[in-house]
């Protein structure tokens, strides 16, 4: 083992124990003289979880805003929060990439809608968000034909507008599918607004590295969730509701999956790794069943641009008489591992 003289910290192997040194700070594990490596199908799975979500968080690393624990880092700290949102297959990994969080945030926030015209993308939320909302930040990333994400842009918008939506327009991104996300930022008083300025704060990645310095305090500020939504190469919208019709969007947390059920007819199964959204004809009758998974049980239906509680029955059935974005939350129940790894 060597040891340093300055810090007194040492690295490498002394007797059963294992020494190395991640941010300053003394790490010690014990030694494993036989590492074992079965290629079981659940390991198989598990390394392709991890695998494909270490490779988003090295695309998202310029915006992630998930403060490092201890000597755990931020990127690190992104994969152990988005982990339950990758399924492991036999043939790799799947995730809705809509569903990724950049944020640490439990305060809603409504969806993102983006709108492509004469070479430039406008950009905004759905509705305007209830309770305060100081600024939104907005991220662009182009997804190409095997899925891999790379950053193109970031923008903080900072006035609400007269719809109270945070609209901004910025360079169109062609010829690949563009995901977007969105996080809301939320001043605690009129000192951390005025401490905020004085960052000059124009994009995400400014963002990102004021929280990962410290240099602004969470006890100052606060984060929503984050809100993804995807616009395909060479369509002019990514929501299109035609004229007397109204969108349905459901989404499940981990633990559960909701059956979609419109007009009597079934039109999808929902679970955390999946979302759904869709127009149908205003008047629309919808019922939405929710399914715990072993150890879980169901919470409540919620209003996701609001947060507010819409149902805390199983079964919740309404008139599509507006725009709809409803989220199912279940909880664990503390008794054992969820069986889906």
């Amino acid at each position: 083992m060597k040891l340093s003289s300055i810090l007194g910290q040492g690295r490498g192997k002394l007797g059963a124990a294992v020494f190395s040194s991640t941010n300053g700070q003394q790490i010690v594990r014990q030694y494993q003289p036989n590492v074992k490596n079965p290629n079981t199908v659940a390991q198989t799975m598990q390394r392709a979880r991890f695998k494909l979500l270490t490779q988003i968080a090295s695309s998202m690393a310029p915006v992630i805003t998930i403060p490092k624990s201890g000597a755990v880092t931020s990127r690190n700290m992104f994969v152990k929060k988005n982990m339950p949102l990758v399924i492991g297959t036999e043939d790799g990994a799947q995730l809705v990439y809509e569903n990724l969080q950049l944020t640490n945030g439990t305060r809603a926030l409504p969806g993102i809608y983006v709108e492509r015209e004469a070479g430039k993308l406008k950009i905004g939320l759905l509705q305007a968000p209830t309770g305060k909302i100081s600024r939104v930040a907005y991220c662009a990333f182009a997804k190409d034909s095997e899925g891999q994400l790379s950053y193109e842009w970031s923008i903080i918008a900072s006035t609400p507008g007269e719809k109270g939506t945070f609209d901004v327009e910025t360079k169109d991104i062609v010829s690949l599918d563009v995901v977007f996300y969105a996080y809301g930022m939320i001043d605690t008083n009129a000192k951390a607004t005025a401490a905020f300025e004085n960052y000059h704060v124009d994009s995400a990645t400014d963002l990102a590295k004021l929280i990962a310095t410290r240099k602004i305090s969470l006890s100052d500020f606060s984060l929503t969730k984050t809100r993804g939504t995807t616009l395909k190469a060479g369509e002019s919208q990514n929501v299109v509701v035609p004229a007397g019709s109204y969108g349905l969007y459901v989404n499940a947390s981990e633990g559960g999956s909701v059956n979609v059920m419109v007009g009597g007819v079934s039109k999808e199964d929902v679970d955390n790794n999946t979302s759904y959204g869709a127009p149908f004809t205003a008047g629309s009758s919808v019922k939405l069943s929710a399914s715990a998974d072993i150890d879980y049980r169901f919470v409540r239906f919620v209003d996701q641009g609001t947060g507010s509680t819409l149902s805390t029955n199983e079964t919740y059935e309404f008139v599509l008489n507006k725009k709809y974005d409803v989220l199912a939350v279940f909880e664990s129940t503390g008794g054992g591992e969820d069986p889906r790894g």
